[in-house]
């Protein structure tokens, strides 16, 4: 099987909770599958050391990089990697964050296998959220996961 994984999160230079979860989940795989097919889609090339680490020797796991495209007010999920699986597809696509590729599944939803992480629902109640556009904006990501994801963890 083809498994794509979102990892644009590795990246970060100081990882928290969400980073630091993505990361273990990726090298969980990487130490025990060793039958399917992996790419990991990053917006940066990752450093040698990280990359080493994560994979922990698995020749299953490979990187492709994807620049953003669009300009600053554009999504790299949704027009970067949504190109992507359009032309190369996946068995299976993980997201561990609480976005998929929208378009992408509304043009291929039947050939498109998102799995998707949804962490918390904290902006419904938490102060950094107040600003009723980001509000907005976290209800109605969340709300269309929900409807089209293929399964939600």
């Amino acid at each position: 099987m083809k498994i794509g994984l979102v990892g644009n999160k590795l990246l970060i230079d100081q990882p928290a909770g969400v980073e630091k979860y993505i990361y273990q989940i990726f090298n969980a795989l990487a130490k025990t599958d060793k039958e399917n097919s992996y790419t990991i889609y990053l917006q940066n090339e990752p450093k040698k050391e990280l990359w080493e680490k994560l994979i922990d020797n698995n020749k299953n796991f490979k990187y492709k990089v994807l620049k953003q495209n669009g300009g600053i007010f554009s999504s790299w999920v949704q027009l970067s990697l949504a190109r992507e699986l359009y032309n190369n597809p996946q068995d299976v696509v993980y997201y561990p964050l609480d976005t998929i590729s929208g378009l992408l599944n509304i043009f291929k939803s039947k050939q498109f296998n998102a799995v998707c992480m949804i962490h918390d629902l904290g902006y419904k109640n938490i102060n950094e959220y107040k600003n009723p556009i980001t509000r907005f904006i976290h209800h109605n990501t969340i709300e269309f996961v929900v409807k089209n994801a293929k399964k939600i963890i």
